[in-house]
């Protein structure tokens, strides 16, 4: 602590303390190692940005969202905004997507995600679905309609896309991409 070291320097530098060093590292080598297991991969997963609602929180959270999943390389199929869930839904069937995620307000999330979900299903898609924000007041009515993860702020951004990567068939063994 700083009043350890400010003892040792006052007392001549008796009794200091042990001091272990930090492992130097790159704060950027888990994203970059993640960028480039979507780089090896024989397809690179598409992100489906599902747009609806007020203008302002689906812009604002669609921003983020691409920012959070391009920090790992990932392709992102931005839109203008849907009327409704099952048109993002057909739309999102139609781009091919892996992992569809909802931007738009908290208060539109517990009515529009179940009905994107269903429509998804009904389509026949598989694709993971994520919401951009995090619902306190729907997050388990949410998960329920079968929502498999929030993004939000407080995201360990790291661990949510390398697990994401991994539930897409994309790994990493000793700092390499390997399709799995």
């Amino acid at each position: 602590t700083v009043a350890e070291i400010n003892d040792v320097l006052r007392n001549g530098g008796t009794d200091a303390p042990h001091v272990r060093p930090m492992r130097p590292f790159r704060a950027a080598e888990d994203f970059e190692r993640l960028r480039s297991a979507v780089v090896a991969a024989e397809q690179k997963p598409c992100i489906f940005l599902a747009t609806y609602g007020p203008g302002f929180w689906r812009r604002a959270r669609a921003t983020f969202s691409s920012g959070f999943f391009g920090t790992a390389g990932l392709d992102i199929v931005d839109n203008a905004g849907f009327e409704t869930p099952e048109a993002a839904a057909a739309a999102a069937v139609d781009a091919g997507a892996d992992v569809v995620v909802a931007c738009s307000d908290d208060e539109s999330y517990a009515d529009m995600v179940p009905r994107l979900i269903a429509a998804l299903r009904a389509a026949g898609s598989d694709a993971l679905v994520i919401v951009a924000g995090y619902p306190k007041e729907s997050v388990e009515a949410l998960e329920k309609s079968g929502v498999d993860q929030f993004i939000h702020v407080k995201s360990d951004a790291g661990a949510i896309l390398g697990d994401l990567l991994k539930r897409l068939g994309i790994g990493l063994e000793e700092g390499k991409a390997v399709k799995k």
